[in-house]
């Protein structure tokens, strides 16, 4: 196998040199394979270590480590695996055959205890990669609690231990099940208008988000070898295309209505998800942007009590979300469930998700 000018390089995003990098694209764009050999050349050049983040222990598999290998090997780079096979603590090491001073990657599952994450140290750290870094939600799918916190935490461990004279990065990889993801949230990204082809990049706090577009070669070469594509349905647009078919769920309306109030504030994530009802009375002539309008803003702006969905969102001025709050949230909890609802981004639909369960 020969590296060819239809896959993706990531060469957009490197010439940005930003701190934080978010790519996802449709599916069998080459992007496993570019940030592997860019590991591996990065790694023979520095003689450093690099992170591989995954969400859970248990995605951390001897099939998906050796797969990486396969990569490699296919591109015919000298790289033959080493590390113990006994995962079950969610951190391994691998080393190159002959090369054990220095891994070549060291694999984590940000569901391990925060202490453990902090107490962790390498001789020299690379840069991190956060593999398939968007979930379906709506196959189950879950980002670990506190998942902010928890990078954040292992971001700051492992910048003091970088000594290639580079930026200490975060590169995500991942395939377009949905434009929100929680790090982008928190870094405020407003992905709401990101199509394929686009990209954002901000100076102010060195993000680059890249939806990546297949190019018409290699589309045409796909679609000629996977007859799943072939048909137009959601799958297609999402693996094929690269819409983020999750989000079509969500009615964006990004100003506030008029005539729409201010009721409930909710932080949920670290973030404040503000809740405005219409107060016209129901049967308004024209009446389309639905009874409440959610967005996601900043609470230095607002003088209203804020209640906090659990313990690791509580702090001064907020509560908690209890049983008598619930039940005056009924109607708002009636809106959500019969989608008589708007959003003013996509951010905004994910936390009312997530809301939704504590109010029921």
């Amino acid at each position: 196998m020969k590296k060819d000018k239809i896959h993706f390089t990531g060469q957009h995003c490197d010439s940005y040199n930003a701190t934080w990098n978010y790519i996802w694209s449709a599916r069998e764009s080459g992007k496993t394979t570019t940030w592997c050999t860019k590991a591996f050349k990065f790694h023979k050049k520095y003689h450093a270590t690099i992170i591989v983040l995954r969400y859970m222990i248990s995605d951390i598999t001897d099939t998906y480590i050796s797969d990486l290998e396969t990569v490699l090997t296919d591109f015919e780079y000298d790289a033959k695996f080493k590390y113990k096979k006994n995962m079950k603590e969610g951190i391994t090491d691998v080393f190159l055959e002959g090369e054990e001073d220095v891994p070549l990657f060291r694999f984590i599952g940000l569901s391990n205890p925060i202490s453990r994450i902090k107490s962790m140290k390498l001789k020299n750290a690379a840069y991190i990669v956060l593999d398939e870094f968007i979930l379906n939600t709506r196959c189950g799918e879950k980002y670990p609690e506190g998942l902010v916190t928890r990078f954040k935490e292992l971001y700051n461990t492992y910048k003091r231990c970088c000594h290639t004279g580079k930026k200490f990065k975060l590169f995500c990889y991942g395939n377009p099940y949905s434009k929100f993801h929680p790090l982008l949230s928190n870094m405020g990204v407003n992905t709401t208008h990101m199509k394929e082809g686009d990209f954002i990049y901000d100076p102010r706090t060195d993000v680059y988000c890249e939806a990546y577009k297949l190019k018409p070669e290699l589309k045409e070469f796909i679609l000629k070898s996977n007859p799943l594509y072939v048909f137009d349905d959601a799958y297609t647009h999402y693996g094929f295309d690269g819409q983020s078919i999750n989000d079509s769920n969500f009615v964006i309306v990004e100003k506030q209505p008029p005539y729409y109030q201010l009721q409930y504030v909710f932080r949920i994530d670290n973030r404040y998800l503000a809740i405005y009802k219409d107060s016209r009375p129901r049967e308004t002539i024209g009446y389309d942007c639905g009874k409440y309008w959610i967005n996601v803003v900043d609470y230095t702006s607002l003088n209203r009590k804020v209640y906090a969905v659990d313990f690791n969102n509580l702090v001064e001025g907020t509560q908690l979300v209890t049983t008598d709050m619930k039940a005056i949230c009924w109607r708002l909890k009636n809106s959500i469930a019969n989608r008589d609802v708007t959003y003013g981004c996509i951010d905004a639909g994910y936390y009312t998700e997530e809301i939704y369960t504590y109010i029921s």
